[in-house]
Formats: C-alpha cells, sequence, structure tokens
C-alpha cells in the first residue's frame, strides 16, 4: 500500500479563515483571564466555570474551543458551549491542589469543524 502525500502550506505563517470577505485567524491565545473564580472544592480539588468573550462571530457549522496554555498549577480547561447570539465561549476548570484562579497564566482558543465527515475536505 502507497502511503499518500501529506502537503504543509509553509507559505502560510498564520493560517486564517475568511468569513465574509475578512481575514479571522484560526487560534489564538488569551493572557491573564481573570474574572472568574474556583469556588466548588472536592478534598482540594477546585472547579468553576469561566466565561470568555469570542473572538469574532463563528460561521455555521463551526464552534470554538478553549482550553489552558500555561499554569502554575495542574489545571484543565474543556470547552462547554458556544453561544453564537452573544458570543460567550464556556468552559469548565479543574484546578488540583489550590483554588487561585491567577495560577492560569494563558488560555488557548481555537476554531473547530463541527464536522464528523472525515472526507469532507475531498
Amino acid at each position: 500500500m502507497v502511503k499518500p502525500l501529506a502537503h504543509v502550506d509553509t507559505e502560510t505563517r498564520e493560517p486564517f479563515i475568511i468569513i465574509d470577505g475578512r481575514k479571522y485567524p484560526l487560534s489564538g491565545a488569551i493572557k491573564n483571564p481573570g474574572g472568574w473564580k474556583l469556588t466548588a472544592n472536592y478534598s482540594n480539588n477546585w472547579n468553576g466555570t469561566i466565561k470568555l468573550q469570542a473572538p469574532y462571530r463563528a460561521p455555521e457549522g463551526f464552534t470554538f474551543q478553549i482550553f489552558c496554555l500555561e499554569s502554575s498549577g495542574f489545571t484543565q480547561i474543556s470547552t462547554c458551549v458556544y453561544n453564537r447570539d452573544t458570543g460567550i465561549i464556556e468552559g469548565r476548570v479543574y484546578q488540583g491542589g489550590n483554588s487561585d484562579q491567577s495560577f492560569i497564566q494563558t488560555l488557548g482558543w481555537r476554531l473547530v469543524s463541527l464536522s464528523t465527515d472525515p472526507n469532507r475536505l475531498q
């Protein structure tokens, strides 16, 4: 069996999507997000909800994912919902051992297709 060749466009340093004729980045970062709290404590395992303004309105068939890029603790963030009408991305935060939300120094975000068709680009 011959393996297919993969191609990465090295000319495009910053991948983007065009929405209504305007370029938008496919991913980015938010420094020191703040404005939220870890409240639920289960044996020193802290949980909370973070709400962020989306960088732009995702087109139909796409959503935003948020995640932890930098933390001085054991921190996980998972996306719950992206509200297209309000532009709010809501995520759940888990942090082990400490409730200090300043441990999260940088969040990442990316635009993600909701399609489950692996051949959608064919």
